[in-house]
């Protein structure tokens, strides 16, 4: 019975799904996200995201962060293409994670203008490690709202980070372990 016991366990585990960010993702690993990106047509964009999305604060105070990693990127392209009854191949889950290979990328959507924009910075924190940008995109996206997209080089893929927005000289963080996220 001991020995049954074991081997359940043995397979069990075996088995169990592999998390951690994936920088530079597999065709198995992209066909995963398309499998996701395709059951996810039904689902609310909020539920669909929940995994890579956190929303912080209140009101005009609110920020909502996007940890967007390869497999985000491949199943996020792969959904929008469901939802529009269209085909969506490695090749093109390829394509959607090209642009930002190796690294990951956030975006913060907040409450901003044009001159707010200007003075907000997104970092991200490692530790005490603080990690700039390599890369960040600024612009307003409608309604009163302005958005921050970042790229970062060298970011662990098993790490646990504190993204910060630093916006009117105040921190609002968000915290990810890269260990739960694909």
């Amino acid at each position: 019975m001991k020995k049954l016991m074991l081997v359940c366990c043995l397979l069990c585990g075996s088995t169990r799904i592999a998390r951690a960010v994936d920088y530079n993702p597999s065709d198995e690993t992209l066909q995963k996200a398309i499998d996701y990106g395709k059951k996810g047509k039904g689902r609310d964009f909020n539920s669909f995201r929940r995994e890579w999305f956190r929303l912080v604060g209140v009101h005009e105070t609110s920020v909502n962060f996007v940890l967007q990693t390869p497999f985000f990127r491949a199943a996020d392209e792969a959904r929008d293409a469901a939802i529009q009854y269209n085909n969506f191949s490695i090749s093109d889950a390829k394509r959607a994670v090209a642009a930002n290979t190796g690294t990951l990328a956030v975006v913060a959507v907040t409450h901003a203008n044009a001159s707010t924009l200007e003075d907000m910075k997104l970092l991200i924190k490692v530790g005490d490690n603080v990690i700039h940008p390599s890369s960040e995109l600024k612009k307003e996206v409608g309604n009163g709202l302005g958005g921050i997209e970042a790229t970062f080089d060298d970011i662990p893929p098993d790490a646990k980070i504190t993204v910060l927005l630093i916006k009117n000289n105040k921190e609002i963080k968000a915290t990810y372990d890269l260990k739960k996220v694909r």
